[in-house]
């Protein structure tokens, strides 16, 4: 089972080392976006054959709910493909993401549900979290807009009133892309290399796709989802998203992981392959720890 693993990242050498040792002791290569705002975070990282870390110039300033995390994607993405090597699936994980599966483990699984998507998505039926959502895709939204912070939020608000409220967009100004079905869900996934292809080679000739993704508040949370129910085969082959994640008391974040969570991620269930989230300045003792339990 090969696997190109595509590592969104922004700090924490350290801990960025210790998650490329795990992963290495797979079948693996690993392709490494550093946020374009992180200067020096690359020159104490490890160095191997199978690390590839995208040159300066097709790095991006990721931005939160732009369409920036998408374009380090599809970065990395490219970066996997001209390589010239093939792989079962490309892994989209983050920098603070840690295997608490063994490599032995994540390869029989895999192996067990090859050619399925490991991909999550929100239900589709007429409840209000996904009208929420939708409306973020059917109004055009300044990027400038797209910040953190009251006065953006406030922006926002006002702009989605006037066009028809939260859970709702007037005509006059709701887009629409072609026939597309828009989905959502968490942005990150495991999909089958054929799977990915299909996507690029779409978005290729299809260049509105991502630009119309470019004025959407958080496409991140839609962008694949929408591309792979749309534009690829085996949509009726998905799999739930493969890693621990736990939003207690959270909102924007899931929380930060740690000694206290041990008990829980190495008992997590057998399609749960890696964790997120951990900081090492929170906790650094965990990663030793789930270490010397899969070794």
């Amino acid at each position: 089972m090969k696997i190109a693993y595509l590592v969104s990242c922004h700090k924490n050498t350290e801990q960025l080392n210790k998650l490329f040792n795990q992963l290495l002791k797979q079948d693996c290569d690993l392709f490494v976006h550093i946020d374009k705002k992180s200067k020096g975070l690359d020159s104490g990282l490890l160095t191997h054959p199978n690390i590839h870390i995208l040159p300066d110039e097709e790095r991006v300033n990721v931005h939160w709910g732009t369409i920036s995390q998408v374009d380090a994607t599809l970065n990395m993405i490219k970066a996997a493909i001209n390589s010239g090597k093939t792989y079962d699936y490309m892994w989209l994980i983050s920098g603070q993401d840690f295997p608490i599966k063994s490599s032995s483990h994540i390869n029989t699984y895999l192996e067990k549900w090859n050619g399925y998507s490991f991909i999550d998505f929100v239900p589709m039926e007429n409840n209000r979290f996904y009208q929420r959502l939708l409306k973020r895709n059917e109004v055009w939204t300044a990027q400038w807009s797209i910040k953190k912070g009251f006065f953006y939020r406030i922006i926002r608000n006002v702009w989605y009133v006037l066009t028809g409220g939260r859970y709702h967009t007037f005509g006059l100004f709701r887009r629409k892309l072609g026939s597309d079905k828009f989905y959502f869900g968490i942005n990150w996934w495991c999909l089958p290399y054929e799977i990915i292809q299909e996507m690029m080679c779409y978005l290729e000739k299809n260049p509105k796709f991502l630009k119309f993704y470019k004025h959407t508040h958080c496409p991140d949370c839609s962008f694949f989802q929408t591309l792979f129910m749309n534009h690829c085969t085996k949509t009726n082959k998905i799999k739930s998203e493969l890693v621990y994640v736990d939003w207690t008391g959270c909102k924007d974040s899931p929380r930060d992981l740690g000694i206290k969570d041990f008990e829980k991620l190495i008992n997590a269930g057998e399609e749960r392959m890696l964790a997120r989230k951990f900081d090492i300045n929170y906790d650094s003792r965990i990663f030793d720890m789930i270490t010397e339990q899969l070794d």
